[in-house]
């Protein structure tokens, strides 16, 4: 089945209506280098996937995880961004640059876990795990 073009271009404009906030996607490129007479280390280098508007929601708050002797609260968001977004992979990293609703969510990081891909190429969406200051916790 084939999907006109048109209605393709009418889904986009749907979704590009609602993306009410802005986030910004960097991958690592690259490790740093250790200056071995100065004994200062230069960071990663990044190269950035995508900065532009999104839609950010959160998708699940209450799991909690043991971490060392922490017991973490694990928050998920689903991004959804432009069709044409980037080529995202896990573990790729995000920062939320504006949140319409929540401005408690500005500035804060989150890694990519799962992408998802549509037929229509209508928008993408990306599941992150936010950090909320206990740090990443893998809970595969």
């Amino acid at each position: 089945m084939t999907i006109p073009s048109s209605v393709v271009t009418r889904l986009r404009a749907e979704w590009a209506a609602r993306f009410i906030d802005a986030a910004t996607f960097v991958r690592a490129t690259g490790r740093g280098t250790l200056n071995a007479s100065t004994l200062l280390y230069t960071g990663d280098t990044e190269t950035e996937i995508y900065s532009g508007d999104a839609l950010i929601r959160p998708v699940k708050t209450t799991d909690d995880e043991d971490f060392g002797q922490q017991e973490t609260s694990l928050v998920e968001l689903d991004v959804f961004m432009p069709h044409d977004a980037g080529d995202f992979q896990p573990e790729d990293l995000g920062t939320i640059d504006t949140a319409t609703y929540d401005t408690d969510l500005v500035g804060k990081t989150m890694r990519v876990t799962e992408i998802e891909y549509d037929s229509y190429l209508t928008r993408t969406r990306v599941r992150c795990r936010l950090d909320i200051g206990a740090g990443f916790v893998d809970t595969t």
